[in-house]
């Protein structure tokens, strides 16, 4: 019984020991995939022609750095980007309809998270981000919110997988001009992104 005691109180401390060795690495570098749903609906209210836009889906990939500050939150900076694809549906005056197509709209975010992690595994955080458009009005804000699980080997490779969802304000910044050779970003507003990502990354440095 006593022995029993002996290696239970061993093994306590070890895995004591383990995790604040894990918890003293405070830096974290590394990249991301995403893939996910494109949220978006517009439709213009001119009669010549009148047209549709309708999300489809996205992917992106970026960058993270991560500081681990005080105990179990991070500060988090970034840089990534999303491809979005978009179906546009032209409506011509006294025409049929016409098949939809695939157009692109990129955007390409500066978040600023705060994450905090709970029950060894599990995080959850969120933040603000500034992006940068490919067409329409060519900065926005946006809003990011991610939660799910990451796990650190020994080594310090760390390893991730995560739903995200952001919120993009398209016309905050929104100025005059015109857009001749892709008009549909002028009537780009608002559009959310629902998707996972995965992570690959290593921790090091006190």
């Amino acid at each position: 019984m006593i022995m029993k005691k002996i290696w239970a109180l061993a093994l306590v401390f070890c895995t004591f020991g383990y995790v604040s060795g894990q918890d003293k690495k405070k830096h974290y570098l590394g990249a991301y995939y995403s893939y996910g749903a494109c949220i978006y609906n517009y439709t213009t209210s001119s009669l010549f022609p009148s047209n549709q836009y309708k999300g489809k889906n996205y992917y992106g990939f970026g960058l993270d750095y991560k500081y681990q500050g005080k105990e179990n939150y991070e500060l988090c900076l970034g840089l990534g980007m999303t491809s979005n694809n978009i179906d546009v549906i032209h409506r011509k005056y006294f025409e049929p309809e016409s098949g939809p197509y695939d157009d692109i709209f990129f955007i390409v975010s500066l978040p600023v998270l705060l994450r905090f992690h709970f029950l060894k595994y599990l995080f959850a955080g969120g933040g603000p981000c500034l992006n940068h458009h490919s067409v329409g009005s060519q900065w926005g804000l946006g809003i990011v919110v991610i939660a799910g699980a990451e796990y650190m080997f020994k080594s310090g490779l760390t390893v991730s997988l995560s739903p995200k969802w952001q919120w993009n304000w398209i016309d905050v910044f929104k100025d005059k001009r015109s857009f001749d050779n892709n008009n549909f970003g002028e009537f780009m507003e608002k559009m959310s992104q629902l998707g996972f990502s995965i992570g690959v990354g290593y921790k090091f440095g006190k």
